[in-house]
């Protein structure tokens, strides 16, 4: 067993409190002789009785009613043997009704069709928000349950910043279609943090007036205002080691660029993009960092009279597109090639109980309420014993 939140699990110590108010509240008995006594003395031990039978089945449902609610609290999960898995269809969700319906006419039938998406739902769901296929798919390359997958894309074509998907051998690839003949073309929000070196503006200005409309260049005064504007790429320009929220900002799909004046203790695969132009690029989370083999502060830098041009193509071809769409697209004439082997996958998975904690919760609560409420009904009967007699 796991718990998701085991940080609540010290409240079961307050499963004393019942305990200590309940003996508090037992009175204390007195002793008393008089006339009669002998029927006292019956009344008193059938009500001992009573009470011996209510108040500890009372203080139980309470006690497991409050015990419930803290592992509700503490989330518990068990493994759970996932058994051999049905055909099962994974609907990316930019796909259009129209072309999900053309494609399920013509192809076979499958046990289970279910939303692409970290957390799977069927497709008789509300259609999930779009995010990012890679981030998806690598989480479900691990799950036995989604072992033999048909994967049905909206597009084929495979982007060259994604080289970190993880995938089953097994997995089928299909595709139904694009979502619409042509996309708007939107361009990145790019951010500097740093003096921008002297290429930069000139570089911005002429793909604004060329290839990218509307592009632009906007300082940011400080890492924190990566958190308050939104940016897509990053420029940074410091010299030194890479700061946290830097790390995080690229991790969570952005495109960090820089030279090699900037560093990172992380153990990064860069693949060289292109040996005349000194570039190269790492895929980091769920984003890429594309960096400048050398220093773009040097003279060796403004050589190249087509570097504008050449810089947006190894920009624009690692990431921007799929950030601005928010679509994964791969290949399936060829693959991700980076496979969870077979030995890698358990057959166990883990199960979560909320649902059941939740009403068992709910039916303990209503249980102590109705025994409550009904010790508290019936006749009372008032007996007045005679002194004299």
């Amino acid at each position: 067993m796991q718990w998701l939140t085991p940080q609540w699990l010290w409240l079961l110590s307050l499963l004393a409190v019942p305990v200590a108010v309940h003996l508090l509240r037992r009175r204390a008995h007195r002793e008393i002789t008089f006339a009669a006594a002998h029927w006292l003395e019956q009344k008193s031990s059938r009500s001992l009785r009573r009470l011996l039978l209510r108040e500890p089945w009372l203080l139980l449902l309470r006690l497991a009613a409050l015990a419930s609610l803290v592992l509700l609290a503490a989330a518990p999960q068990l493994q759970q043997q996932v058994a051999a898995p049905p055909s099962t269809l994974l609907v990316d969700p930019r796909i259009s009704q129209q072309a999900l319906q053309q494609f399920l006419q013509r192809s076979q039938a499958s046990e289970r069709i279910e939303w692409l998406h970290t957390a799977p739902r069927p497709i008789a769901d509300e259609r999930p928000p779009a995010e990012n296929l890679w981030h998806s798919l690598s989480a479900l390359a691990y799950n036995p349950r989604y072992r033999y997958a048909t994967i049905l894309l909206a597009r084929a074509d495979n982007p060259t910043g994604f080289a970190a998907l993880r995938s089953s051998p097994h997995w089928q690839w299909r595709v139904a279609g694009a979502e619409s003949d042509a996309e708007v073309f939107t361009p990145p929000r790019i951010g500097l943090i740093g003096e921008a070196p002297a290429w930069l503006e000139p570089v911005i200005d002429q793909l604004a007036a060329t290839t990218a409309t509307g592009l632009s260049l906007r300082k940011l005064v400080g890492i924190e205002a990566l958190a308050d504007i939104g940016t897509d790429w990053l420029i940074y320009n410091l010299p030194g080691p890479l700061p946290e929220e830097v790390r995080a900002f690229t991790g969570e799909g952005g495109l960090l660029i820089t030279d090699t004046r900037v560093s990172d203790d992380s153990q990064l695969a860069f693949q060289i993009l292109s040996t005349a132009e000194r570039m190269e690029a790492a895929p980091y989370g769920r984003g890429s960092w594309l960096r400048y083999r050398g220093d773009w502060h040097s003279g060796e830098f403004f050589t190249d009279y087509a570097l504008p041009e050449k810089l947006w193509r190894a920009w624009y071809q690692q990431d921007w597109q799929l950030q601005h769409s928010g679509i994964g697209n791969w290949s399936v004439a060829s693959p991700p090639s980076i496979v969870v082997d077979d030995e890698e996958i358990s057959p166990w998975v883990w199960q979560g109980y909320q649902r059941q904690l939740l009403m068992l919760f709910v039916a303990l609560l209503a249980l102590e309420r109705v025994l409550v409420l009904s010790r508290g009904r019936g006749p009372r009967h008032t007996e007045v014993a005679d002194g004299d007699g």
